[in-house]
């Protein structure tokens, strides 16, 4: 989809050719990451998006074609063995907060984040490289509590940070202890 608008905005691939290494670049980093191969799912719909590299072909003239083609190709090769190289692997965990068994892929290299289908937390799975464990910390854990009429249920959430587990606010931006990043 960014991919299709940016050759939208430029109306023609032809006219931003020059920047085409620095594009394949970014569009390599761009698949590399652990996020876009969760975004995608798997490497098939990542077929999808190098698909439309091949549709937008057609818009540049002949003698860079066989340029092109060829750096699509290399992008594909090293994408799919980059994803290859990750080494996901479905372990068991417990929820931290119901010990409920899920089965979760996970990756020494990756941060993987799960719900938990029996209590509706929210909670990572890291790999620590020293004592080369996986460990679970709790994101969220949902609270259910009445409304003063009875109408219905209204939710809250507790927040957690990653990497040490403290509880923070909803408003916090970064982990007051350990300096990390909140996700939302």
């Amino acid at each position: 989809e960014w991919l299709y608008d940016g050759a939208m905005i430029t109306k023609n691939i032809a006219s931003c050719y020059e920047k085409m290494g620095e594009f394949l670049k970014a569009c390599e980093t761009y698949f590399q990451s652990a996020s876009m191969y969760r975004g995608l799912g798997f490497f098939e719909k990542s077929e999808n998006i190098l698909g439309l590299l091949f549709n937008l072909l057609p818009k540049v003239d002949e003698q860079e074609q066989d340029i092109f083609i060829y750096e699509i190709d290399q992008l594909r090769k090293r994408t799919s063995e980059s994803l290859r190289s990750r080494d996901f692997i479905y372990i068991f965990v417990s929820c931290p907060n119901c010990n409920k068994d899920l089965r979760v892929q996970a990756s020494q290299t990756t941060i993987a984040i799960k719900i938990c289908t029996r209590c509706t937390t929210k909670f990572s799975i890291y790999f620590d490289n020293n004592t080369q464990e996986f460990y679970t910390n709790i994101l969220e854990i949902p609270k259910v509590k009445t409304k003063a009429r009875g109408k219905g249920l209204e939710r809250d959430i507790v927040k957690f940070c990653v990497k040490c587990g403290l509880k923070v606010g909803e408003i916090a931006r970064f982990c007051p202890r350990c300096g990390l990043k909140i996700l939302r």
